[in-house]
C-alpha cells in the first residue's frame, strides 16, 4: 500500500520538537475511551501513537502496549510509559501504509489518524485486520465534515483544515465495512457536544480574535448537551470481531 498522506511527516516532527510527553487531559475523549475500551488483560496497539497521551489510560485498563509511528521520538515512548507503571512491548518506527505484521492484538486504537490520508479506505481495512477474535477496534477523530465544524474552522482555522481529508470524516461509511470485516457496532456516532479549538500556530486577530474567545466562552459549558452531526467536535466508531 502506496504513502497517501495529505501531511508531510516533517510537519509533524517539527511540531514535536518541543513536545513533553504527558498523559492526556482532554476530558472528552479521556471519557469516550473510558466508556468504550473494555478492562481485560490482553494487547494493544495504537496507529499513529506518537505523542502517546492516550497510552497511559489504554495500559491502565490492564493492556499490555504496542504502536506504530514515523516520528523520530518514538524511541522515548516505551521508557516513558514504563515510567508510569504501564506494561510495553513493540514499539514500530515505520510506516503505517507498508507495515506488515502477522500479529493481532486484542485492542486496536487509533485517534486522529486515519482523515490524513486519502487512502482512508485500505488503512482501515488494515485496521481490521489486526484486531483478534473477540477483540475491540476503536477510532475516533475530529468532526470537520460537520456543517458548523467545517464552517469555523474554514474561517478561522484553514490552515489546520487543509491538513484533513473531509471524506474521511463520514462515519457511516466506516460501519459498512465494519460489517464486511466480520464486526458488530458497538458505538458509530458522534461525541463530545459541542467544542472547538485551532491548530497549531494560528494567530487570529480583530473580528476573528473576539469571535473565537466567545466560542471558547461557549464550549465550557457546551460538553454535556446532545452531540449532532453538524456541530459535534468528534466522531469515532467501535466496534467488536465476531
Amino acid at each position: 500500500m502506496k504513502q497517501a498522506s495529505i501531511v508531510d511527516q516533517s510537519i509533524w516532527d517539527q511540531g514535536y520538537q518541543d513536545y513533553t510527553l504527558a498523559p492526556s487531559q482532554n476530558l472528552r475523549e479521556n471519557a469516550f475511551l473510558e466508556q468504550f475500551l473494555p478492562c481485560r488483560k490482553g494487547t494493544a496497539i495504537e496507529i499513529g501513537c506518537f505523542p502517546g497521551r492516550y497510552m497511559p489510560l489504554v495500559g491502565s485498563k490492564g493492556y499490555t502496549l504496542s504502536g506504530i509511528d514515523l516520528t523520530p521520538r518514538l524511541s522515548e515512548l516505551p521508557p516513558w510509559l514504563e515510567s508510569l507503571g504501564c506494561q510495553v512491548d513493540e514499539f514500530y518506527n515505520e510506516d503505517f501504509c507498508t507495515w506488515q505484521t502477522d500479529k493481532q492484538y486484542d485492542a486496536v486504537i487509533s485517534c486522529g489518524f486515519i482523515e490524513h490520508f486519502t487512502n482512508w479506505h485500505d488503512l482501515f481495512i488494515k485496521h481490521c485486520s489486526l484486531v483478534a477474535p473477540s477483540g475491540i477496534l476503536l477510532m475516533m477523530f475530529p468532526n470537520f465534515y460537520g456543517v458548523i465544524q467545517k464552517y469555523l474552522h474554514r474561517w478561522l482555522d484553514a490552515q489546520n483544515l487543509a491538513l484533513h481529508w473531509q471524506e474521511a470524516m463520514q462515519i457511516d461509511q466506516y460501519k459498512d465495512i465494519c460489517a464486511s470485516q466480520g464486526f458488530d457496532i458497538l458505538f458509530s456516532g458522534y461525541w463530545g457536544g459541542f467544542d472547538f479549538w485551532l491548530g497549531n500556530n494560528v494567530c487570529l486577530s480583530g473580528g476573528k480574535l473576539f469571535f473565537f474567545k466567545m466560542i471558547c466562552r461557549l464550549c465550557r459549558r457546551t460538553a454535556n448537551i446532545p452531540s449532532r452531526k453538524w456541530y459535534a467536535p468528534y466522531c469515532g466508531i467501535v466496534a467488536k470481531r465476531i
